[in-house]
């Protein structure tokens, strides 16, 4: 396995992943880990690529850092401010970046802001990501459907 590559690979989408409910920051701290782990855990043989594609298990970590992190801000009382964000310039995609971040937080629930960090980057199928969330793959297209939805309606501002 070539690690240079890999992280090339994983290290923008991973931190996308983050973004969307993390500081920048926090986001890059948490890729690294998550990229430590990984390499800890193919180390030790706890990858079997009979099982997945080592991007779905980096995603697995990926998802388990996230909640630690979670836990963790609630614990210690931190929590992201968001600024308000302005959406006028669709030209502007890191503009658009912004306010989707926005809009997965303050519109979606925590089971479909989980389905649709995984799904952002494209990289996962719904059955991969039904494996990390240890849910139905059904559930992963009911919580894909309504986010979708309620991200529509308030990206168009019928809130």
């Amino acid at each position: 396995m070539d690690w240079d590559i890999l992280v090339e690979e994983l290290g923008p989408k991973l931190f996308r992943y983050f973004t969307v409910r993390q500081s920048y920051g926090q986001a890059s701290d948490l890729v690294q880990e998550t990229l430590l782990r990984l390499y800890e855990l193919v180390y030790r043989g706890k990858f079997d690529p009979n099982k997945g594609k080592v991007h779905s298990f980096a995603y697995g970590i990926a998802y388990k850092i996230q909640q630690e992190a979670g836990r963790k801000n609630r614990v210690m009382g931190y929590a992201d401010e968001i600024d308000d964000i302005p959406t006028t310039d669709p030209s502007n995609s890191f503009t658009e970046c912004l306010a989707l971040k926005k809009a997965i937080e303050v519109t979606l629930s925590s089971s479909e802001q989980n389905v649709i960090q995984l799904y952002l980057d494209k990289e996962l199928k719904l059955e991969e990501i039904a494996g990390i969330l240890e849910i139905p793959v059904n559930t992963v297209k009911s919580h894909m459907s309504r986010a979708k939805k309620k991200l529509r309606e308030y990206l168009q501002g019928d809130k």
